[in-house]
């Protein structure tokens, strides 16, 4: 009775055991998570990729149709122009800093009216200086 005892404790701690290290992964289980992972890994940097080709393609057009532009002399058309190119294919921190270079040239414009109306207005006042300032 004692022998039947002690195997059938053996046995117990023989299955226990076994049940023990047979309820982690498998190795294959193991390999095939890690070929999981390195394939989202890959998948990903292959995705920051092409949006970096992307960025910079869509920043060359917005150079390109910006140096269009440049022919344009008139501050105020050539502000509207520039006012025109899509932006909303281009990273965030380029499309803030491409508006600010349009807010410039609108301010350009601004300033290039306001002398226009400025010149008109002395020309004005020098043709017939005593009838702008006449309080009869």
């Amino acid at each position: 009775m004692k022998n039947s005892t002690k195997e059938l404790r053996i046995a117990l701690i023989w299955i226990l055991l076994l049940m023990v290290l047979s309820c982690g992964p498998s190795e294959e289980q193991l390999r095939y998570e890690r070929q999981q992972a390195e394939q989202q890994r890959i998948e990903q940097e292959q995705a920051e990729q092409r949006q970096k080709i992307a960025y910079i393609n869509a920043i060359n057009s917005v150079l390109q149709l910006d140096a269009k532009t440049s022919n344009i002399s008139n501050s105020t058309s050539r502000a509207s122009a520039m006012r025109d190119i899509d932006l909303t294919q281009c990273p965030q921190d380029f499309a803030i800093t491409y508006l600010n270079h349009l807010h410039a040239w609108e301010d350009m414009a601004k300033i290039d009216k306001a002398q226009q109306e400025l010149r008109l207005g002395q020309g004005k006042f020098w043709a017939n200086p005593v009838k702008q300032y006449s309080y009869a």
